[in-house]
């Protein structure tokens, strides 16, 4: 990846992706172990409606609809008389029409789509209804089930956690051995270089340990430069004061040369001084070039 951008936006998009591919998954798994209990509840409210209707009529069947609402709020029952009319007045789901009577041997006045058949109601007397139940609406949509949403919060907490950690691992590694490294500079150790799996990254802190490795060779150069020039400045002065030495100890002897040795001494010395000249301009070389 070329920038600590795009690594983190990908990561984002990655988790998004799992949570949502998660979600519907567990969504569809709830959906299908419910669809299994539907048909048995089914079962067993059709045969209460019959006996309701058995017991005491229509009115006894109105009486037993307005009380499902309450024993079992989890469903919705609607019963349909032959007029398609729900006997509660409530709204009919899209799949039933309300239409002209139906070739169907079972259901007056209603159009069933096949796949889905309405359970039949019949009285003594020949009147029938038709039978519908319904999960309740609120329980449609991913979230809108109370299995879903405790286990999409884990799975998003699971995911993020996850990719969260990846992410500070790749990112906190490099940032650690920078921090190493500058230390070990800053102790004196300027033979030391990043591991080069953090130099070898493409995006900002690969840069970063790319030009700490170039900042270390260029103070490793630096430093062993001005050694060379330590070294070569001491030379340099050792030569004239040996000479003098030699010129002092010469002029001490009796019968010596004395004049000519103190001009010998005087040359050594404008010498002297000419060397330390030098290592002054070129100190305050150093100095504007490091201003510029």
């Amino acid at each position: 990846m070329s920038s600590l951008y795009t690594r983190i936006f990908l990561s984002f998009w990655v988790v998004m992706g799992l949570v949502v591919a998660g979600a519907v998954g567990v969504t569809m798994l709830v959906l299908a172990e419910r669809g299994d209990e539907m048909p048995r509840a089914s079962a067993e409210l059709t045969q209460a409606a019959a006996v309701a209707l058995r017991d005491g009529g229509e009115a006894g069947l109105v009486k037993w609809l307005d009380s499902t609402r309450s024993h079992r709020p989890g469903l919705r029952v609607l019963a349909v008389d032959a007029a398609g009319r729900e006997l509660l007045g409530r709204a009919l789901p899209p799949w039933v029409l309300r239409g002209p009577r139906s070739d169907l041997p079972d259901s007056p006045g209603l159009t069933v789509i096949p796949a889905r058949p309405v359970p039949q109601l019949v009285t003594p007397d020949g009147h029938r209804y038709g039978l519908i139940v319904l999960p309740p609406r609120r329980e449609y949509g991913m979230l809108g089930l109370p299995e879903t949403r405790l286990a999409v919060l884990l799975l998003a907490l699971a995911a993020t956690g996850i990719a969260s950690w990846l992410l500070t691992r790749s990112i906190t590694r490099p940032v650690r051995a920078l921090g190493a490294a500058t230390r070990d500079l800053a102790r004196g150790n300027l033979d030391i270089q990043l591991d080069p799996a953090v130099s070898a990254r493409g995006d900002e802190l690969g840069t970063l340990g790319r030009d700490f490795d170039a900042m270390a060779l260029r103070l490793r150069d630096l430093l062993k430069g001005r050694e060379r020039l330590l070294r070569d400045v001491s030379h340099e002065l050792r030569s004239p004061l040996a000479r003098m030495r030699v010129a002092t100890g010469l002029a001490r002897q009796p019968g010596s040369d004395a004049p000519r040795q103190i001009e010998r001494i005087e040359r050594e010395i404008e010498r002297l001084d000419r060397l330390i000249g030098q290592v002054l301009n070129l100190s305050r070389l150093c100095a504007v070039r490091d201003l510029l």
